[in-house]
Parts: structure tokens; sequence; C-alpha cells
């Protein structure tokens, strides 16, 4: 059964949970889920509006709105980018760069915490898998039809029943025949195979 799903959501929500306690416990101000993935974009060096956008899995008007709500409650402050006209720059803003760099610290603690846990070997093979690229995500067409596993072992099953008593019955009569041979042979008769 894949499982390998359900186990990344449950480590994405162990971070989130223990980071949104660390955010607590440090007087910072609590965010919802959404604005903590974007604070941690910027926290960990994304800068870009349309990039923070494609790591969430989200679209363009969404990040704006997450954007919006986070320069009102003035944490982060949003460019335009110099070089390109369509493109934004997200940074915190001078109220929150000492809280941004906190989030930096927090993170680097989490991470310290989860390899004391699991063991720091298999800690670098997570994070290593993790980093790793993955390309695009694929594009799995329509699957073919299965066809009832009981009719299927049940077919299987009388196949290899019958094959069973087939050969039962081959070495029966082989042994049948070679009984018979040492009683001749013990008669003194000889009999041509």
């Amino acid at each position: 059964m894949p499982t390998l799903l359900v186990n990344m959501l449950k480590g994405i929500y162990w971070f989130e949970d223990a980071l949104e306690h660390a955010l607590e416990s440090n007087g910072l101000e609590p965010v919802t889920r959404a604005e903590l993935s974007v604070v941690a974009n910027i926290a960990m060096g994304e800068h870009r509006a349309s990039k923070i956008a494609k790591n969430l899995g989200v679209s363009r008007q969404a990040i704006s709105q997450i954007l919006l709500g986070l320069t009102k409650r003035r944490m982060i402050v949003v460019k335009d980018d110099p070089r390109s006209r369509r493109s934004r720059i997200v940074s915190f803003s001078d109220n929150f760069q000492r809280d941004g760099e906190d989030c930096l610290r927090i993170f680097a603690e989490l991470e310290n915490e989860l390899g004391r846990r699991i063991g720091i070997d298999r800690f670098r093979n997570l994070k290593g898998t993790l980093e790793a690229e993955w390309g695009e995500a694929p594009k799995i067409g329509r699957l073919p039809k299965l066809t009832s596993q009981k009719t299927g072992s049940r077919s299987k099953s009388k196949s290899i029943e019958r094959k069973t008593i087939s050969r039962r019955s081959g070495a029966r009569a082989a042994g049948n025949e070679q009984a018979s041979a040492r009683r001749n042979r013990a008669a003194g008769r000889q009999i041509a195979p």
C-alpha cells in the first residue's frame, strides 16, 4: 500500500506544529499555515513571489492574497522586480527582520531535533532525497481495470491443484511401474521397459 504521501504530510504537519509552538514561545506573531509557508520560503532565501507560489503549489492570485495579508501586518515588503516588470520581490520588513532571523534559527533547531530523533544518517538521506530534482509531476493516465482477484485466484488455484494431482498421478504410475519391475526381477522374469 502506498504510504509515502501520508508520511510526507505527517512530516510537514510535524514541522508546522513545532514551528507554530516555537514562534509562540519566542514571542513572535502567530501566522496561518499558508502564511507560515511563505515566511519559511523568505527565511530560506526565496524572494520571488512567483517562485514562492510554485514552491507552495498555489496560483499567483492565491500567493498575492497571502502576501497582501502579510504586508498589512507589516511583516513583509513587496516591491517590483527591477529586472522584470511582471515579477515581484518579497522580503521581510525592517520591523520583522529580526523575527525572520529568529525563524531561521528555529528552522535549524527543528532540523537538529529531527536528526537527533531519527538518527543523523537517516536525516541526511531524507534531506538529500527531498532536495533531489524530482522533475515535473507525472501525468498518469487512465489505469487498466483489474480483474476480480477472487476469480483470478480461484482459476489459478484450480490450475495449480490440477497440476499437483497430475504430478501425483504420474508419480504414482511411475512408482507402480517401478514396483512391478522390481517384483518381476525378483521373480526372475525380465520385462522390456
